[in-house]
């Protein structure tokens, strides 16, 4: 388990640095702070952030471990658990969001032809509402009724019960949790559907995306070969 948790904490190192890189160019140059021509690099903010998140979550996850689990170099208690749950629902949830509005942003440009001021309000404004929006309620319903609990299977704090095994076991009561709780279960689902949702909408943007430039491609090189043949016949005229 400790050498796994090692190799993906070098991996979410390596993320931060480069994430934190782009965050740093992206608002040295400047153009993100105008409002139609900086759409795409408010996107990125918004991933790299995201990102960075999600990568601090996989580099201190396996420290905010209770003790309790029997892992070593675990320091953690159930505070640490849930906050660690609470990076962990933020970070994949406001990466998704941001990572499907630019999916969106290309559809709406390459596919649709629509202008940047008409991305700007019906695509990126939504785009920040649900990120921040969703990003912060989920975790925050989540850590308040204390549903962020560690799995011994997963070895991880997200939605779980605690004593773990006290869903299974009438005579077990569950302090902390429970899957017979409807709003456990809402909020749960809920997180499921939007990562899902986001991954489904952005792949079939991109295939479409990926559709509609390649039709372009392919008649911008027939009018090229075209227009150069052209003007091979006059030549030889």
């Amino acid at each position: 388990v400790l050498s796994f948790w090692i190799v993906a904490m070098t991996s979410a190192t390596l993320s931060i640095a480069g994430s934190s890189s782009l965050l740093y160019f992206i608002r040295a140059k400047g153009q993100w702070m105008k409002r139609s021509n900086g759409i795409f690099y408010r996107f990125m903010l918004g991933i790299s952030t995201g990102d960075i998140v999600l990568s601090f979550w996989v580099l201190t996850a396996y420290f905010f471990f209770p003790r309790e689990v029997g892992l070593n170099y675990t320091y953690g208690n159930d505070a640490t658990c849930s906050f660690s749950g609470f990076l962990a629902i933020f970070g994949s949830t406001f990466t998704n969001i941001y990572n499907t509005g630019l999916s969106l942003n290309y559809l709406a440009a390459v596919v649709l032809g629509w202008s940047p001021l008409k991305i700007y309000t019906r695509i990126e404004l939504p785009t920040h509402i649900l990120g921040f929006g969703l990003s912060l309620l989920l975790p925050i319903i989540a850590v308040s009724n204390n549903y962020l609990n560690t799995s011994s299977t997963t070895r991880v704090c997200m939605f779980g019960s605690e004593p773990e095994g006290c869903n299974d076991k009438d005579d077990i009561e569950c302090e902390r949790g429970g899957h017979d709780n409807a709003m456990y279960q809402t909020i749960r689902l809920s997180h499921l559907a939007i990562l899902l949702a986001c991954a489904f909408v952005g792949i079939v943007n991109m295939v479409a995306v990926t559709f509609v430039a390649t039709r372009h491609l392919r008649r911008g090189n027939r009018h090229a070969i075209a227009t150069h043949g052209v003007r091979n016949e006059q030549a030889e005229e």
